[in-house]
């Protein structure tokens, strides 16, 4: 991404492809607590209390902003998100099982371990391709879920909605997409932030198909914005449906409607 450029070249690129981003953290820990009660997480009890004691009957971040929560309210936000973060189940694809079944599994940073992806190993741990991506380079060899590498993260943006205001000003092209299984990039998120750019919504939410059946849902603002649901798959769509990755990143290449 050329997040960075103030005047980005169009001959440069023809748009970016967002894939199940985060593009506000805050937001996004809303999200969360509608995320888990709207698949069958959170008891029904628990919810109208949540909802009437501590949300004014609305739980809606416009409304009740779950970050600056207190007492006994966030006691009970906690309880609402946390089977998401509890291992217990899979936060990648909510509906898919655990790669490695555990038991007795304590709560902690989820994590994906990718059997047989020693290629992925090799190529991230060449000097130019962490140049290439910015990578801050260190002493160590980089491994998937890395304890050192999670330590030296900065976190340099929690909202990146400005700079897709940016990037579309300039007449840039961006399509978002995310898998609406996944509990960690959840893509209520996403439809809010797109939804919150100002662009003119032309097409109303509706199905996109793939091989005669629906893939997942789009909206459209204008030729510069879209936004779309990858139906039943997770923060993985490149390795549980590859043909649907493949499919959606031809669209955008070749500047066609989903």
């Amino acid at each position: 991404m050329f997040v960075h450029a103030t005047t980005p070249k169009r001959g440069d690129s023809i748009g970016i492809l967002l894939y199940n981003p985060i593009l506000n953290v805050y937001l996004n820990k809303n999200m969360a607590a509608q995320f888990a009660y709207s698949h069958g997480f959170v008891d029904e009890h628990l919810w109208n209390d949540f909802k009437a004691n501590c949300c004014k009957g609305c739980v809606d971040p416009s409304n009740c902003d779950i970050n600056f929560l207190r007492g006994e309210c966030r006691y009970k936000t906690v309880g609402i998100v946390d089977v998401l973060m509890s291992q217990r189940v899979y936060p990648f694809d909510i509906y898919r099982d655990c790669p490695v079944a555990q038991e007795n599994l304590e709560p902690g940073e989820p994590c994906l371990y990718i059997s047989g992806a020693k290629f992925i190993y090799d190529y991230l741990n060449q000097e130019q391709v962490q140049k290439a991506l910015h990578i801050q380079l260190m002493n160590n060899e980089w491994k998937i879920c890395s304890g050192i590498g999670n330590y030296l993260y900065h976190t340099e943006y929690d909202d990146i909605s400005p700079i897709l205001a940016g990037l579309l000003k300039e007449k840039i092209r961006i399509m978002i997409f995310n898998g609406d299984t996944d509990a960690l990039n959840i893509y209520l998120t996403a439809q809010k932030i797109v939804e919150n750019l100002g662009q003119k919504l032309t097409a109303p939410k509706q199905p996109w198909l793939i091989n005669g059946q629906i893939g997942g849902f789009k909206t459209e603002h204008g030729k510069l914005l879209t936004f779309a649901t990858v139906r039943g798959q997770g923060q993985l769509i490149h390795l549980y449906a590859a043909e649907i990755a493949e499919y959606i990143l031809n669209k955008f290449l070749n500047n066609l409607p989903l």
